[in-house]
């Protein structure tokens, strides 16, 4: 019992740090998510160094497991990523507070593609030409 105590402290230890991305049928996944697309999450399962990915429309919502929250981005039609917090979205403008500030700004949201929020949520803001 004595040698598998560690084993167990050790398994405990990396499943508590795991991010978990919650399926629409109630599965969750522990694992260390590597990119959130509109389309698919790509994530490697807890222990494994392999790519796996799920249709981005079977997720229902993505929980970090860092110590530091994942920042919200804006991204402008040019290309440009404000990563912030974002406070408001209206019809006319978007406000946001750029990390490691307390500043509140805005952009007009005319300037704007999408805005990718910290938890895996995504908003196109796009308009059709």
């Amino acid at each position: 019992m004595k040698k598998f105590l560690p084993v167990l402290l050790i398994a405990c230890a990396v499943s508590a740090r795991a991010d978990e991305i919650f399926l629409k049928n109630g599965t969750v996944h522990h694992c260390t998510v590597i990119k959130v697309t509109d389309q698919e999450v790509r994530y490697h399962p807890e222990g494994q160094s392999i790519d796996n990915i799920i249709p981005r429309d079977q997720v229902e919502k993505i929980v970090y497991a860092r110590r530091e929250p994942v920042p919200d981005r804006i991204i402008l039609h040019d290309g440009y990523a404000l990563q912030c917090k974002i406070r408001t979205v209206t019809d006319r403008y978007i406000s946001y507070i750029p990390l490691r500030t307390r500043v509140e700004l805005i952009v007009e949201r005319s300037l704007v593609d999408r805005i990718m929020y910290g938890d895996g949520r995504s908003l196109s803001l796009k308009t059709a030409p």
